[in-house]
């Protein structure tokens, strides 16, 4: 039985769209899908990122993600989504029940966790919990990320006005990816082709495509904050 979860009828959890600026990039969102992107008062502590979230439906969302204006550090990532001039996707999430269960059935198939964390805050009354790590060996944007939630918002498993009509992955790797997929429980398909991420959604103002490029890091450095 596998431990990853079922978002109706796929494994994706969420998936990021990369922002030069977390408050601009959720006003085009909110331009581009005709409603509202949810974002917090003010960024999760100790987290390089700030970010705004479109429910999905199906327990899955849209995250907005732009740089923490109060990190005080350097983060890769922020390195890269500080030259992007529209939202591109960044990358995404599958979530388990078990994540030491998972963990142990990756890194036998040669691809182990990396960069596992666990996170407990406080945001706006509700309590926030999760455990989440990189799918190694390094990082690559068609490999997902796994998150095990131990609590988290109650409307990121309603339904919403945004549906996601397709999510697409191209590698140079793909079969080598599939395979990882299907021995993981992940049921989302790579093609053959340059690394690339496609997300096309159903909005109240027609549908939305973002497409960008993937990357690859082949070891992923830490992030470092100034004390």
């Amino acid at each position: 039985m596998s431990v990853v979860l079922d978002r109706g009828g796929g494994s994706l959890d969420h998936v990021a769209l990369g922002v030069s600026d977390t408050l601009k990039g959720v006003r085009r969102i909110a331009d581009l899908f005709g409603i509202e992107p949810r974002v917090g008062e003010k960024p999760e502590p100790e987290q390089f990122y700030w970010s705004g979230v479109v429910p999905l439906g199906h327990g899955r969302f849209l995250e907005i993600l732009g740089p923490n204006p109060d990190w005080q550090g350097s983060h890769p990532m922020i390195d890269v989504i500080r030259h992007f001039d529209e939202p591109q996707p960044l990358f995404w999430y599958v979530a388990t029940q078990n994540i030491a269960e998972f963990a142990s059935s990756a890194s036998a198939l040669g691809a182990p966790l990396e960069m596992q964390q666990t996170f407990h805050h406080e945001r706006e009354g509700v309590s926030i919990s999760y455990t989440n790590a990189v799918i190694g060996p390094g990082f690559r944007s068609t490999r997902p990320c796994v998150i095990e939630w131990h609590s988290r918002r109650e409307w990121m498993d309603d339904a919403s006005q945004v549906t996601l009509e397709r999510f697409e992955l191209m590698s140079p790797i793909a079969s080598q990816l599939n395979t990882l997929f299907r021995e993981l429980g992940i049921r989302q398909e790579v093609k053959e082709g340059p690394e690339a991420m496609t997300l096309v959604l159903g909005t109240p103002k027609g549908q939305v495509e973002f497409s960008a490029p993937g990357f690859v890091v082949e070891e992923i450095p830490m992030p470092k904050a100034e004390a």
